[in-house]
């Protein structure tokens, strides 16, 4: 994604960066800690590039509710051109007057997906890897999910959610996490 963004930043004078949130789908970072994480990792473009969501509606809806003339997504590989050239298609239908463009992105880059980098995460020495190929603020959420915090077993309250998450300023989903750990224990 940030390859892409890169891209927009150059071909573009202002790029909205959106998040798109489906209810069906299960995340693995909360949509706060998802915006934290792209606003920080877009900090170098300064005002030319902004962070917007939107929930259960399609992009070329929210696009054209920004006055947006074009739309700008990456293709990886055979697959993402098939998928969105109908998805392209269908936004054509919606709204005509948005132009969607596409970009491929070097080879080194063509196969890196959000669930290729989750799956490289765990084993003995995933942190050097998965290091590289994330923004240093993903790197810090996906080790944080990783690598939970041990407590002795007597340290905390078992089930007491709001008091360990309190203590140790996590998310909840973190915080849950962690109890499991110690469970385990």
């Amino acid at each position: 994604h940030m390859w892409v963004i890169e891209q927009g930043v150059q071909l573009f004078d202002e790029l909205i960066v959106a998040i798109g949130e489906n209810p069906e789908k299960k995340y693995t970072f909360s949509l706060d800690d998802r915006l934290d994480m792209l606003t920080q990792s877009l900090k170098k473009f300064g005002s030319a590039v902004s962070v917007k969501h939107f929930t259960n509606r399609y992009l070329v809806d929210f696009a054209s509710e920004h006055n947006a003339q074009f739309m700008l997504r990456g293709i990886r590989n055979s697959q993402d051109f098939e998928y969105e050239k109908v998805i392209r298609h269908v936004n054509a239908d919606i709204a005509a007057n948005i132009t969607t463009y596409f970009v491929i992105p070097p080879r080194e880059l063509s196969e890196l997906s959000s669930s290729f980098v989750k799956a490289l995460c765990g084993p003995t020495g995933w942190e050097d890897i998965v290091n590289r190929m994330v923004p240093a603020s993903v790197f810090q959420k996906l080790y944080a999910l990783k690598t939970p915090t041990r407590f002795p077993k007597d340290a905390v309250l078992l089930g007491d959610f709001e008091i360990l998450t309190q203590i140790l300023k996590k998310t909840p989903a973190e915080a849950e996490l962690i109890l499991q750990e110690i469970k385990k224990n």
